[in-house]
């Protein structure tokens, strides 16, 4: 049983408050060995979605000696010895969740900027794919248009994606399947939806440019000032009506040549998350219903695991040995061995923390790596 490495986001969680953890994981042992609180985004102050958004440690990706933590806007690069030798960021990396480590770099999903961009391990831009550049795969998802993708914006403040109509998809999972990649577009809102986000953003704006923002004053400041029990009652999950969510196939260089995989009825709640691949298993979360699924390409057959949780919000995605993968939850926080070819839950690990924290990422530790400090990040504050 090897460790594994984890993040977690705390729910409404007071501005002075951690809103993220990295911990490893025994799983021998079936302990947590180290935890500390990830940085803060620089924005999280001004960020008025409570359940996410600029809060919460983000992904984990895993590359020969190196470990990859996110937060909203950052890369943290651990080497084996658990000390960070480089941060990389860029303006352009809005809403990070999901990465995925490469011999040459690391591949981002960004889902306030709706780009997957690869930096390079010495944090210059490599690769950047809009999709909203693509008017055929624009036109499949069933927009007649949107608008395009501003570059000179800074997607890590908030206020760009308040006043933009921008995470129309949440673009937030990238996976490897051989020469190409995996592209979850974990919610994506309806044509009418994205009329109501243009109309809401004018507004913004005109309210920006006479004074007013979501950072003085208004009903998103208020209600982070307030307690979080309170602040849970106000900002429940929200309810967008019909969306799906779909699985993209990817070039890994242009021309990109985006395909639709899998396009599937995602619900009126909350986005799917992650993405793998094993053989002709194409494996995610579907979030909505607290499930680990297995879809065979070559014969189209379905399989599904519950996770348990009140509800679980499955999330976190890290394949443990063939067929047996380990999947992140909430109500409580905990990692969960899941046999997808057996359709069986093997065993659930609580990991303690916050009544409102919630796994994000998984991943294995290389063996190579030395035994985790206590606190990676410096101790809890």
């Amino acid at each position: 049983m090897p460790r594994i490495a984890l993040t977690s986001l705390v729910r409404h969680a007071a501005v002075v408050e951690p809103s993220g953890f990295f911990r490893v994981v025994d799983l021998e042992e079936r302990r947590v060995v180290s935890i500390s609180a990830l940085p803060e985004s620089a924005h999280r102050a001004v960020d008025p979605n409570p359940r996410g958004g600029r809060r919460g440690a983000k992904g984990i990706g895993v590359w020969r000696g190196r470990l990859v933590v996110a937060n909203a806007e950052r890369l943290f690069v651990l080497d084996r010895d658990w000390t960070i030798s480089a941060e990389i960021t860029h303006p352009w990396f809005g809403g990070v969740h999901d990465i995925l480590c490469a011999a040459d770099g690391v591949w981002v999903t960004c889902a306030d900027s709706e780009l997957l961009a690869k930096a390079g391990w010495n944090g210059e831009l490599l690769d950047v794919w809009s999709w909203r550049e693509d008017d055929e795969l624009v036109r499949t998802l069933g927009f007649r248009s949107l608008p395009r993708f501003e570059p000179e914006l800074d997607y890590r403040d908030p206020l760009t994606a308040q006043t933009g109509v921008w995470n129309a998809v949440h673009l937030n999972g990238v996976a490897n399947d051989g020469d190409e990649l995996l592209v979850s577009f974990g919610r994506i809102i309806s044509p009418g939806r994205v009329r109501k986000l243009r109309l809401k953003a004018a507004a913004l704006r005109a309210e920006r440019r006479l004074g007013f923002g979501l950072a003085a004053g208004s009903a998103h400041a208020v209600a982070k000032r307030r307690s979080r029990r309170i602040a849970a009652q106000l900002w429940p999950v929200e309810r967008l009506g019909d969306c799906t969510a779909a699985v993209l196939r990817l070039a890994k260089n242009p021309p990109w040549r985006p395909r639709v995989l899998l396009r599937s009825k995602a619900g009126a709640g909350v986005p799917n998350h992650n993405l793998a691949r094993e053989g002709e298993l194409l494996v995610y979360n579907d979030t909505n219903a607290g499930r680990l699924v297995g879809r065979d390409l070559a014969t189209g057959n379905t399989t599904g695991v519950r996770i348990p949780g009140e509800p679980p919000f499955a999330r976190g995605l890290a394949m443990l040995s063939p067929g047996v993968f380990l999947v992140g939850s909430q109500r409580p926080a905990a990692v969960h061995a899941v046999d997808l070819r057996e359709r069986q839950l093997l065993w659930s690990l609580p990991i303690g923390g916050d009544e409102l924290e919630t796994v994000y990422a998984l991943a294995v530790v290389p063996d190579d790596f030395d035994d985790a400090p206590s606190t990676v990040f410096g101790a809890l504050r």
